[in-house]
């Protein structure tokens, strides 16, 4: 609950000792502003309107100067009713210049009654409307006489079928999909072969269920040379009208490049286990 405060404070300085001290919400401490400022000074739309929030942070300042000036509870509130009544007259002058407004009568009038009224604490009153406020008119120019551009952003989003996705579970890397559309001359030198007994015996010995994927990657990853070493043997010289000979080395020639085709084919495994 709010402290009990003596009778010579004002309503603003409670509230505002009560926000320091954690006895009230800042909500609670805007709602007070609100009710001191309306209706000249409309404050109610704080969360969509700018001006209201300006307004209510200015003179949330200046509540807070004056605490920290250690204003008594009349100088506070007069000073707040001065700060008020001179935004107002500026706000309901929209064609009159913002250098042109202090000069105005009704200002110095207003200025002046605040002074003898605030004895205690006028040249902290002179300071304050010599810094904060008439440097500060361009700005309320802005909210309270000038139109906001509004600008309104359009982003046109297209939405494109994609092509329908494998399950992960039986989904394969793109360079192991099984080209079966691929003409059989292509594959020139390689073939798929069958797997090895020792490869499928662990898993049926143990009697555990084989992930489709990782059968599927086991068959796209077996190959050997498509050619015996014979039929090899006959291309190398079959082809050559005897200007070249490869007879010592066809041997080598064959352990080598079969040798890499298995080598190959267990790299694939490997990476993919």
């Amino acid at each position: 609950m709010p402290k009990s405060v003596a009778a010579t404070t004002s309503v603003l300085q409670e509230s505002l000792q009560n926000y320091i001290q954690n006895s009230i919400t800042h909500k609670d401490f805007q709602k007070t502003l609100t009710e001191n400022l309306q209706p000249e000074l409309e404050t109610d739309q704080d969360t969509t309107n700018l001006a209201h929030r300006a307004i209510l942070e200015y003179f949330e300042s200046v509540l807070v100067y004056a605490n920290n000036n250690a204003f008594s509870a009349k100088s506070t509130d007069q000073f707040f009713s001065t700060i008020k009544n001179l935004l107002t007259n500026f706000k309901n002058n929209s064609e009159l210049p913002a250098s042109e407004f202090k000069n105005q009568e009704l200002v110095e009038s207003e200025i002046k009654n605040c002074v003898e009224k605030c004895e205690d604490s006028k040249t902290e009153i002179v300071k304050f409307l010599r810094t904060s406020f008439f440097n500060h008119l361009k700005l309320w120019k802005k909210f309270f006489h000038e139109s906001r551009q509004v600008l309104h952003v359009r982003e046109d989003k297209f939405l494109m079928k994609t092509v329908e996705a494998k399950s992960l579970k039986y989904a394969l890397p793109v360079e192991y999909e099984k080209l079966d559309e691929v003409d059989e001359g292509e594959f020139n030198f390689i073939r798929y072969s069958e797997l090895k007994e020792e490869e499928t015996m662990g898993s049926e010995s143990l009697e555990v269920d084989v992930d489709p994927k990782t059968e599927e990657i086991n068959k796209l990853t077996s190959f050997e040379l498509k050619y015996s070493k014979q039929e090899i043997f006959e291309m190398m010289n079959g082809s050559k009208s005897g200007k070249f000979d490869f007879s010592d080395n066809l041997e080598q020639f064959y352990q080598d490049l079969k040798g890499k085709v298995e080598n190959h084919s267990r790299e694939m495994k490997q990476n993919y286990e």
